[in-house]
């Protein structure tokens, strides 16, 4: 399939010129490669790779079929397998690339796996099946495109129960550009964001990679699906927690996983990783309740758009105690 689609396409003059454009720049410079690793994109070394692209595989809970849109080398469908395998998940990979160039380089590197990559443009490219995990970048097609996008593979791509990780990176200097947030966005068009994964830079702590995953299926479903979610829609958002005499950062990681630390007070530098359970009040008051793991039991009601928080922690020992305090976003 060409990049700018079939001839009947919808596509404006604006649109083709994109997809040439992004098509040649990729093959010029994913061609010029010398290890795998720039042949994908990646400047960095073996272990940067790993530890950069690694959260693409946190939203892989179970086996399953994988397919790569932006494939590329095949580099990181054949990581993705190897990297599951570890985590205990069997995962078929495939891929999809928009370049017949780069898709013979995978082919050629990957000769097991050679008739599971294609070469198609995914705004127009008809998948014989379904995957039950699919990733992809909103970067691979025109602005005005991406919702269209997204929904396209939600509908077409993902299997019902699946997962689309839709995928955003960024440099790992200062002075480059940072991964998007994607989280809004993808929320702004009445998706369900069902995680987030970050790999953040050691260094200067900046998101290098960001992968939020959204459930699969038809329209029905994914409708159902941000009926379901909509009482907790601060997945990947970091929130101050300010008590007076002490402080609790908290991230929520996903619709059921938070990490909290506390930055300030009698144990400042302590933190946690909880699963929690939460129903919503009424619109952007939540409430929560989690046990840690030295069977304390903290619930809250959390009033996101006020920005109060009412706190009750029971210590291991029943003794009970309540807090009240303000809420910000910190992202």
């Amino acid at each position: 399939m060409r990049s700018d689609g079939p001839a009947d396409s919808p596509l404006l003059r604006t649109e083709r010129e994109f997809f040439a454009r992004e098509q040649e720049l990729h093959e010029t410079k994913y061609l010029a490669g010398t290890n795998p690793r720039q042949q994908s994109g990646f400047g960095r070394d073996a272990d940067d790779w790993e530890r950069f692209r690694r959260a693409v595989v946190a939203p892989i809970d179970r086996d399953g079929s994988f397919l790569d849109v932006g494939c590329a080398n095949g580099l990181l469908m054949e990581s993705v397998a190897a990297w599951a395998l570890e985590d205990g998940h069997r995962v078929e990979p495939f891929g999809l690339d928009i370049s017949e160039k780069l898709a013979a380089l995978a082919r050629r590197r990957l000769p097991q796996w050679r008739d599971r990559v294609f070469v198609g443009n995914a705004l127009f490219w008809e998948p014989s099946a379904r995957f039950d995990f699919v990733r992809t970048e909103l970067v691979y097609v025109p602005p005005s495109r991406r919702r269209e996008y997204v929904e396209r593979l939600l509908e077409r791509f993902v299997a019902p129960g699946g997962r689309l990780l839709i995928c955003s990176y960024g440099s790992s200097r200062p002075e480059g550009g940072r991964a998007e947030d994607l989280v809004d966005e993808i929320r702004g068009w009445g998706l369900p964001v069902q995680r987030v994964d970050d790999a953040v830079s050691p260094e200067h702590g900046f998101v290098i990679t960001r992968v939020v995953s959204v459930t699969g299926g038809r329209k029905s479903d994914v409708h159902a699906a941000t009926q379901a979610e909509v009482s907790m829609n601060h997945v990947g958002r970091s929130f101050r927690f300010d008590y007076g005499d002490f402080v609790v950062r908290v991230r929520y990681l996903s619709d059921s996983r938070l990490e909290w630390e506390q930055t300030k007070g009698p144990q400042a530098g302590s933190k946690g990783e909880e699963e929690y359970g939460h129903a919503a009040i009424r619109d952007e008051v939540v409430f929560f309740w989690w046990q840690e793991k030295d069977a304390s039991v903290v619930t809250q009601v959390v009033d996101f758009a006020k920005g109060a928080v009412y706190t009750t922690w029971t210590s291991p020992d029943r003794k009970l105690s309540g807090f009240q305090g303000k809420v910000t976003r910190l992202e």
